[in-house]
């Protein structure tokens, strides 16, 4: 059995509406927008919306999981990532802040720090929840931000290396990611 499956029926059993929520694309590019009225991140083909994460698929199929919001994996509560992707050698927890619109350096630092927040209670809880087994998936995390967004200033490179430091996974800034 391959690590997707394996990794898939250990999150079926981990969590009780697993299956209620996961999907699986195969499509070779898709987007993820969030329902602002139910604030939970969901999957579209065509990107009409400027306002999305694009995901490029190389490989045979991606896990698609939300996480927040009235649809997701966690529903409302504790705030979590908005949702995950994985496939065959990477798990991404994602963070969708497409709607922050100040470019204020306090607020764009305070978004960063609330999205690294999620992160982690969103990490901890899986990682209770899967022994911290992932089936040697690469972990990785990526908050997506406006274009405007200071991409490589000094206060972003210290939260990337305080969260590697600290939960050992790398965090990216993009709108995007490539499955390979």
């Amino acid at each position: 059995m391959k690590n997707f499956d394996l990794l898939e029926q250990r999150l079926n059993q981990a969590f009780e509406n697993f299956s209620k929520v996961f999907k699986t694309e195969l499509n070779k590019t898709f987007y993820i927008a969030e329902n602002e009225k139910i604030s939970t991140a969901y999957i579209i083909l065509s990107n009409e919306l400027y306002k999305v994460f694009t995901v490029k698929n190389n490989s045979l199929k991606v896990g698609f999981i939300p996480i927040d919001g009235k649809s997701g994996l966690l529903g409302l509560g504790e705030s979590h990532c908005d949702f995950i992707l994985f496939n065959e050698n990477d798990f991404c927890f994602i963070e969708l802040k497409l709607n922050a619109d100040s470019l204020e350096e306090r607020a764009v630092r305070k978004n960063w720090k609330k999205a690294v927040k999620q992160f982690n209670n969103t990490i901890n809880l899986f990682g209770e929840k899967l022994n911290n087994n992932y089936e040697d998936l690469q972990l990785e995390a990526y908050i997506c931000t406006p274009e405007s967004y200071p991409r490589s200033n000094v206060t972003w490179r210290e939260i990337q290396i305080n969260f590697l430091e600290s939960k050992g996974i790398e965090l990216y800034q993009q709108n995007e990611k490539v499955f390979s």
